[in-house]
């Protein structure tokens, strides 16, 4: 039981029944005194797409050489300093636990929300969203500076999120989205403030990976996500079942039109989020069984990176599949299952290569598929052009924040 545990900050030291579930990372660097960057975003829960905006967010704060200590709010801060080397604090520590906060000149220290998809609404009612923004609240009643750092706003359903959205949103320093939009929505809802359109961080990860061309056949990274009854996207289990149906027929066609080699990448491997699920369930509909690779575990950057420099081509459902694909300028179609997907594709320019799951048509996906690999050196310097400017306004992040310090 946590009792007077502000009056212990110096011999900080909490134990807990699971190893798994240490409440602080680092602690010398978490509670001693000096100038912190919180940041705080869906990191530590198994996603590859979040760790990648984490890994990148910290390089853009390395870049300004200050000497302000990064601290990461997540729930799982051991896996935060294994995975990232930062040390990290749980959320619930942050919310109930305040007065480190206040060591030093506390009007220096600096709160980032982001990046990431987590302005959005989940569940029956507002509290979700509600939850999750208390921390920066409570961070800027604590006197720190505030920034929304490239975050991405989805479907704010509820009343009582809009009204509180347009509470707190005004109160930030900064605010910087991913996408055009993230500001459009934030806007028609009543928020005020300046809003800068930046990007997503994770599309600085592969921007400087060179391309080799190994093999005399096509390679097709294919990157699903199970969204079926998971109360945020679709629980349409005719569009479930068709999705599935005319997806299987697409790669099967693939492998025999264009001898197509398969290389089936899980971005989350989580009991609540499983990609195998459906994974598993489209090759088991497939009419062929060979050039087909499965990655049973979410790969590490490295192995990213390597898979990212031979890819022909992306077909993705997970967000960070296109975004990577995009950094490493892999010609990529998208399939849509929740705004952000088509936010960012039409974002870069790339609209014509998203297609939706409500009206997946195979027949249509097969001539873009082989449009796509006709024009492959086309498409590439699409990419390229559209990538420069990207990274320009993901370097805007870093003067906004620079302005905070």
């Amino acid at each position: 039981m946590l009792l007077n545990i502000n009056e212990k900050l110096e011999n900080f030291s909490i134990k807990v029944a699971s190893n798994s579930m240490k409440m602080v990372a680092s602690a010398d660097q978490v509670l001693k005194k000096g100038r912190k960057i919180f940041i705080y975003g869906s990191y530590g829960a198994g996603n590859l797409g979040d760790e990648a905006i984490l890994s990148q967010v910290s390089l853009q704060i390395n870049s300004l050489n200050s000497k302000h200590k990064k601290v990461i709010i997540s729930k799982k801060p051991a896996l935060i300093y294994q995975t990232h080397k930062l040390p990290s604090i749980h959320s619930f520590l942050f919310s109930n636990m305040t007065s480190f906060l206040t060591r030093g000149v506390n009007s220096e220290n600096v709160f980032l929300m982001g990046g990431g998809g987590l302005l959005k609404d989940y569940g029956e009612d507002s509290s979700s969203l509600i939850k999750s923004l208390k921390i920066a609240q409570l961070a800027m009643e604590k006197g720190c500076k505030s920034m929304l750092y490239s975050v991405g706003v989805e479907k704010i359903r509820f009343e009582e999120s809009k009204e509180y959205l347009k509470f707190l949103l005004d109160k930030f320093d900064s605010l910087t989205v991913r996408d055009l939009s993230s500001l459009e929505r934030l806007r028609s809802i009543g928020i005020r403030n300046k809003i800068i359109v930046t990007g997503d961080p994770g599309a600085l990860l592969f921007s400087n990976l060179k391309k080799k061309k190994v093999y005399n056949f096509p390679v097709f990274l294919v990157s699903l996500r199970h969204w079926f009854e998971k109360g945020f996207f679709s629980n349409d289990e005719r569009v479930f079942k068709s999705f599935i149906s005319e997806f299987s027929k697409v790669l099967t066609l693939s492998i025999k039109r264009f001898n197509a080699h398969l290389i089936f990448l899980p971005f989350r491997r989580v009991w609540y989020d499983d990609d195998l699920l459906v994974i598993n369930k489209i090759i088991e509909k497939m009419g062929v069984k060979k050039n087909i690779y499965v990655y049973n575990k979410v790969p590490s950057f490295v192995e990213m990176s390597r898979i990212l420099s031979f890819v022909d081509l992306t077909i993705g459902m997970r967000l960070h599949s296109n975004i990577f694909s995009f950094s490493s300028l892999t010609p990529m179609i998208a399939i849509s299952y929740a705004e952000k997907v088509n936010d960012f594709m039409n974002y870069i320019g790339m609209g014509d290569f998203c297609k939706g799951i409500s009206d997946f048509d195979n027949k249509e996906m097969l001539e873009l598929i082989e449009y796509m690999l006709k024009n492959r050196e086309e498409l590439k310097m699409k990419l390229s052009s559209r990538l420069k400017s990207y990274v320009k306004k993901l370097n805007q992040n870093i003067v906004v924040l620079e302005s905070l310090l």
